[in-house]
């Protein structure tokens, strides 16, 4: 991967300056890239799941709810069905036969998880078991909420409790 140099030249532009080293017929050649961008997407790294973007979590829940998979995201092949229910509905793009483990379906899964959407598998070293919390990738409480959300300030709320 190259080498970038990011430059600020103002609160919403940046000047991006990638060096490089390509190889030619004559050998290899060392050149410098410019670019400028304007207004970056803001990345997200929301807990360890990759979901970097956080405009893609309601209409990715809003899929889950709807689909035929709730309370199933944990077997590989209901994890590739679910890749393919996001793919379809256009929330992910790219060659659907690509992400092979359906990686991506993780990602969302827990990413629902981990703002209480769905509810996360518990371990005996929680304390307490599944059935005092609630099945597997269910939707709860503030998951059926969030899914009827219908203005960001009502989903920004529930991002907050």
């Amino acid at each position: 991967m190259a080498k970038a140099d990011i430059i600020q030249i103002d609160e919403n532009t940046f000047k991006v300056v990638e060096k490089k080293t390509i190889k030619t017929k004559d050998g290899e050649k060392k050149v410098e890239e410019t670019r400028i961008v304007i207004n970056p997407i803001d990345i997200w790294l929301i807990g360890n799941t990759g979901m970097r973007n956080p405009w893609r979590i309601p209409s990715g829940f809003k899929v889950y709810v709807e689909s035929n998979l709730v309370g199933r995201l944990r077997a590989p092949n209901d994890q590739v069905a679910f890749k393919k229910v996001l793919h379809n509905a256009g929330e992910i793009g790219g060659d659907a036969d690509k992400d092979v483990d359906a990686s991506i379906t993780r990602k969302y899964r827990l990413m629902f998880n981990k703002f209480g959407f769905a509810y996360p598998e518990v371990t005996k070293k929680d304390g307490f078991n599944q059935e005092e919390l609630g099945p597997v990738d269910a939707i709860t409480p503030l998951g059926k909420a969030f899914y009827n959300a219908d203005t960001i300030s009502s989903k920004q709320e529930c991002f907050l409790r």
